[in-house]
């Protein structure tokens, strides 16, 4: 009988305790108190990701990731007579899979696709064919995948033709092509089938790629070119890959010399690797305003801040392609010609210890309304050139002007350069009609010719200097004013 009443007054027992347990307090990761236990986040969920290699060697081995990561893409594998083109989401290759974009939300497998070695033109004439008939080449977007073993000096031509003809997109791994020397040039003066590929990987024999111009630059009429990469490239030369509007990545592992506008107004670039050590010429990457990832590698004295969007050697900022909106950055102590050249979403820098700012620094950075370089000792040539929204700017300390400094500067009305001591020649050009009050020192610096060329009707002109103020006298006015009739030029002292 008791037995039956004990086990009769196990469940009532277990409800108390949960109901007491229910009220205490529960420990968190934080080390206890009453705060809740924290939910789960998603990106807590992890996904296996298998990769079908396809007999390529070494396999990838599966990776697990979190959900809404990305996939770190395989080393390089190798299959005997064949190049890989990538890997894909589904085992008919449908779709690419990109590890830049790309993101795991399930548990997947990725596809090797490997495609037969072209020794030949004739094979790579049937392989396009075969191709086509698949559904592959009709856009730019599933571009035909080329794996070439050509001679690249005399079958470029040949090459370029059967693409013409074929007029469907490409991409061409030259990789096994044999040249007659180290220098690849795809020859500006050709169009033919170039405006058909998508992606190029270079002769593994290239070392170089010459200079073009600024109206044929090297890869001229590569207008669909995405992706262009050079495993031996050592010298690039400048205006090589200029206004490749739809050029997104560059890949020089061993490129130590690339020369100024060598990827100029490159609009849609948005990352390049090249090695820390490389020797730059300028700012080989003016105007490429998408560009937000500078990939280093090995050791060197180029370095990233800003998140990668940015190049610096040492202190000296060189290229930063991509600001827009407010940039403050007080570890630089110079800036690089060119260095944010058509920044046009710019709006305001501040540099609390730049002591000189390059020549074109900010040339065509038409939305920058407020400068800040309380430091800064000289200005170079064109530096804030068309700058049209900039109002005003102080420089107390800078000494030097550079010849068009502020040419076509047309929202200016006040400047403060109280320490100058020389303004070159255009300083002032094309700054409009409104009103312009400029802050000098003491003495009068020395001023080159035609300072407001280009000024409209009206221009009023006001110079203010601390009292007593040496060397503002008449001769030094019409010096100034250099005969321009239209500029109502007032000196006066504080």
């Amino acid at each position: 009988m008791k037995k039956k009443q004990i086990t009769a007054a196990i469940p009532a027992v277990l409800l108390v305790l949960g109901l007491i347990l229910a009220g205490c307090p529960q420990a968190t990761g934080g080390g206890g108190g009453d705060d809740p236990i924290p939910p789960i986040p998603d990106d807590a969920t992890a996904y296996t990701v298998k990769f079908e290699a396809y007999s390529g060697s070494p396999a990838p081995a599966q990776a697990t990731i979190g959900k809404g990561k990305k996939v770190t893409e395989p080393g390089a594998m190798t299959k005997t007579g064949y190049r890989l083109a990538g890997w894909f989401k589904e085992a008919t290759f449908a779709n690419r899979w990109d590890f830049d974009t790309d993101t795991v939300s399930a548990n997947i497998t990725l596809y090797a696709r490997w495609v037969p070695l072209q020794t030949s033109i004739s094979a790579i004439e049937s392989y396009i064919e075969a191709e086509v008939a698949a559904g592959r080449g009709g856009s730019a977007s599933n571009p035909i995948s080329i794996p070439a073993e050509i001679d690249f000096g005399s079958e470029w031509q040949d090459l370029l033709d059967v693409i013409a003809g074929k007029d469907k997109f490409v991409e061409l791994d030259l990789t096994l092509c044999a040249m007659g020397g180290t220098e690849f040039d795809p020859d500006p003066t050709v169009s033919t089938g170039k405006d058909k590929i998508v992606k190029l990987v270079l002769p593994d024999a290239a070392q170089s790629i010459p200079a073009g111009t600024s109206s044929d630059p090297t890869f001229k009429h590569f207008t669909a070119l995405t992706s262009v990469a050079g495993a031996n490239i050592e010298e690039i030369g400048a205006y090589a890959f200029s206004y490749i509007s739809s050029l997104t990545s560059a890949s020089f592992p061993k490129a130590t010399s690339i020369a100024n506008n060598a990827f100029v107004d490159c609009t849609s670039l948005t990352s390049v690797s090249f090695p820390a050590a490389a020797t730059l010429d300028k700012n080989p990457f003016s105007g490429c305003t998408s560009l937000s990832s500078f990939k280093l590698t090995g050791a060197g004295a180029l370095s990233v801040i800003e998140n990668g969007k940015a190049l610096v050697q040492s202190n000296k900022l060189i290229a930063y392609p991509s600001a827009s909106g407010t940039i403050t950055i007080g570890s630089i102590t110079s800036i690089g010609n060119n260095a944010f050249v058509d920044c046009a979403g710019l709006t305001s820098v501040s540099f609390p210890n730049v002591g000189a700012i390059g020549d074109n620094a900010f040339s065509r950075c038409a939305n920058l309304t407020s400068v800040s370089f309380p430091e800064a000792i000289s200005i170079g040539r064109g530096s804030f050139d068309a700058c049209s929204h900039l109002a005003s700017a102080i420089f107390p300390n800078v000494g030097a002007i550079g010849d068009n400094a502020f040419n076509i500067c047309t929202g200016l009305t006040s400047l403060d350069i109280s320490s100058v001591t020389s303004i070159g020649d255009y300083a002032f050009s094309n700054t409009g009609t409104g009103s312009l009050t400029i802050t000098m020192g003491a003495e009068a610096p020395t001023v080159g010719d035609s300072l407001f060329d280009g000024v409209s009707d009206s221009k009023t002109v006001k110079v203010q200097f601390p009292s007593p103020g040496g060397s503002y006298d008449a001769a030094w006015q019409n010096e100034f004013k250099d005969g321009n009739e239209f500029i109502s030029l007032r000196v006066e002292a504080l």
